[in-house]
């Protein structure tokens, strides 16, 4: 298992982000730092029994630990998450884990305001990369072939 801190520069004031992981519950690779340093993105994927695919929840919190929000809602699994240049906004990629339908999304900070900018039907796939183009108000993503 895997846990998320924060930590100066010079080794002291360590930070423990994430709260206690229940079993077969670990927090994702990537912490993502919001632009001006304020906030910070990370995941957390929980392993069910009967799946190798896991729940992945993505949670915002403010560098000294405090203030931790869960993005997503219980009915589906968000994660890889970009600030806007501004930090104003995240793109994210969202899949309903009833349905299994992709959405490259865009919120707050604080998980509201979600707006879909794409979707994808189960078995079509979805983007696998997709980020901000910096300065700018666009996003760039790969598609799979035959998506319009």
């Amino acid at each position: 298992a895997r846990d998320a801190f924060t930590v100066r520069a010079d080794g002291t004031d360590r930070v423990k982000l994430n709260g206690a992981l229940v079993s077969r519950r670990t927090v994702g690779e990537e912490v993502v730092w919001a632009p001006d340093g304020s906030r910070l993105i990370y995941y957390e994927y929980q392993f069910l029994a009967d799946t190798t695919d896991p729940l992945k929840d993505t949670f915002s919190v403010l560098p000294d630990g405090t203030g931790r929000v869960k993005l997503n809602s219980d009915t589906a699994s968000q994660y890889s998450a970009s600030w806007s240049p501004d930090g104003s906004r995240l793109l994210y990629r969202v899949t309903d884990r009833s349905s299994q339908r992709v959405t490259l999304g865009i919120s707050r900070p604080d998980g509201t305001g979600l707006i879909s900018i794409e979707e994808w039907n189960p078995g079509e796939g979805g983007p696998d990369y997709f980020r901000w183009v910096k300065g700018a108000s666009r996003v760039a993503s790969d598609r799979p072939r035959g998506h319009r």
